[in-house]
């Protein structure tokens, strides 16, 4: 009996073993070209781990007052603020270049959250005061710039820096003729003072 040519061409064939044989080819193929450009493939790598690195970041800033705002507990903000400050000593921690930016962007542009700040995190934002002086049963640590001057009132029993918060902020305009009425005014002033004083 004779068969078709096709039945013919069909006997034997197995489906699974060309499918893996289709496979097999496929991924030798795309290994090879994995090799090919290996160092171009690299190179992208390294140039995008900046720009991902920025993008995590401001991802994290942009978060910080809806996750960390006022609702949130002074521990709680300070730990947003300054992740790295788990892992140090508090005595000898200095936190780094990046979170002070963070932290300086921050509170400027959401002065509320000062409350919730130490006299030590102060220090991290604002820099060496110009001034610390002593207001009845109230520590004052004062910076000043061209425009504005900023008080910050700290009273507790305990007199370690790290263990009492700012219970008040002044600022004021050093010529009588300005005012700090405005959001706008009061962000203005504290960019002001940081750019006057900050030391980190």
């Amino acid at each position: 009996m004779k068969h078709h040519p096709l039945h013919t061409a069909l006997t034997g064939f197995d489906p699974a073993a060309a499918l893996v044989s289709i496979v097999d080819a496929a991924m030798m193929a795309f290994y090879a070209s994995l090799r090919r450009n290996a160092r171009r493939l690299a190179r992208l790598t390294l140039a995008m781990v900046p720009m991902m690195m920025l993008l995590v970041g401001s991802c994290m800033t942009s978060q910080l007052p809806a996750v960390y705002g006022m609702g949130s507990g002074p521990e709680q903000t300070r730990t947003a603020l300054f992740p790295d400050r788990a892992y140090a000593a508090q005595d000898s921690y200095k936190p780094a270049a990046g979170y002070v930016s963070r932290a300086r962007s921050f509170v400027t542009s959401t002065p509320a959250v000062l409350h919730q700040m130490s006299e030590r995190e102060i220090t991290y934002i604002f820099g060496t005061p110009t001034q610390t002086r002593r207001d009845a049963d109230a520590e004052v640590i004062q910076y000043v710039s061209d425009s504005c001057v900023v008080d910050f009132y700290f009273y507790a029993a305990d007199n370690h820096p790290a263990a009492r918060n700012v219970s008040h902020v002044d600022m004021r305009p050093r010529k009588i003729t300005d005012n700090m009425e405005t959001p706008q005014k009061r962000t203005q002033c504290l960019d002001r003072v940081i750019s006057s004083g900050a030391d980190i």
